[in-house]
């Protein structure tokens, strides 16, 4: 990996990392976010939920009436999947027709991606009248983390990895959406020393693979 690139998907095992994501639990925030996604949406309408691991967003998503199908480039993690439907695809070529969907949502997922490309293709595939809902993490949070207080190099690596919230706004409104509104939130999460050493052990998050 050059120092000065940004790390793309092909440096991180997904097979591997959905392993991991079995120690990872859809938080009542995160849950809410997914909520608020669908809030004011027709009912029926389908919900991608793009780079979605295992789908716990799209389960959400289903639970509420929505059509919801996770896309992901892993068979590893579509096979572990929340909802029925699931399709192994990348954001940056997403196998639907043009305006079919009343929502593409990205949590935690676009860092994986070419963002140009894949907020383009979400453009695309999202209806008139429909959203593209995308959950990054500041630079603020890559420095502050409990991960990077027990492997340092985790905050210099994710801050290659993660474009910051203003260049995603950037890519968004150079794909065609006129409207871009950003917003922070904070999540406080806990959980034992011996469940957080269990799953870091297990690589939950995908930085764990770039440390020494």
């Amino acid at each position: 990996m050059q120092q000065d690139a940004r790390c793309d998907i092909v440096d991180v095992d997904l097979d591997a990392l959905a392993i991991g994501y079995r120690h990872r639990r859809l938080s009542d925030a995160a849950r809410l976010r997914a909520l608020r996604a669908i809030a004011g949406l027709d009912q029926g309408g389908l919900a991608l939920d793009i780079g979605g691991g295992p789908g716990d967003h799209a389960a959400v998503f289903r639970s509420l009436g929505m059509r919801a199908v996770l896309v992901d480039p892993s068979l590893s993690m579509t096979g572990e999947r929340r909802v029925d439907l699931a399709v192994c695809a990348t954001a940056e070529q997403l196998p639907f027709i043009d305006a079919i969907a009343a929502l593409a949502y990205f949590h935690l997922s676009l860092h994986y991606c070419d963002i140009a490309s894949a907020c383009a293709e979400a453009s695309r595939v999202v209806e008139v009248g429909g959203r593209v809902v995308v959950w990054t993490l500041s630079p603020e949070h890559h420095q502050a983390s409990l991960l990077n207080r027990w492997f340092p190099t985790v905050g210099r690596v994710d801050a290659q990895r993660f474009a910051t919230p203003e260049e995603i706004a950037t890519s968004l409104g150079a794909a065609g959406f006129g409207q871009v509104e950003m917003a922070r939130e904070i999540e406080s999460c806990s959980r034992s020393v011996a469940d957080f050493e269990e799953a870091v052990r297990a690589g939950f998050v995908s930085s764990l693979q770039y440390v020494p």
